[in-house]
């Protein structure tokens, strides 16, 4: 089996960027026992876990919005679905391309 794949240097998820577990306000209920299941719902909490103090700033939140819409437009305009839009498939640049 072979998979091929692009490789971009240098480069993060979304999710590791802005959603980090050593930033402030982190708490992770799971981290002492790792056999528990994790439900759905805890996948979608990970995302809330930033304090009053560390929020996006507005023209960084629409940078990342205009790029992601401009890119489910291309997707959808060749009649396929987007299945996987999720934090830990969003890779960023350093200069949040």
């Amino acid at each position: 089996m072979i998979f091929v794949y692009d490789y971009h240097p240098g480069c993060e998820t979304l999710l590791n960027r802005h959603f980090s577990p050593d930033q402030p306000g982190y708490c992770d209920p799971f981290i002492n026992d790792t056999s528990t299941p994790r439900p759905y719902s805890y996948q979608k909490n990970n995302l809330l876990r930033h304090t009053q103090n560390n929020k996006l700033p507005e023209p960084l939140i629409w940078n990342y919005i205009i790029q992601l819409t401009s890119a489910l437009r291309v997707i959808h305009s060749s009649a396929l679905a987007c299945r996987s839009l999720d934090p830990t498939k969003i890779i960023i640049n350093s200069r949040n391309r």
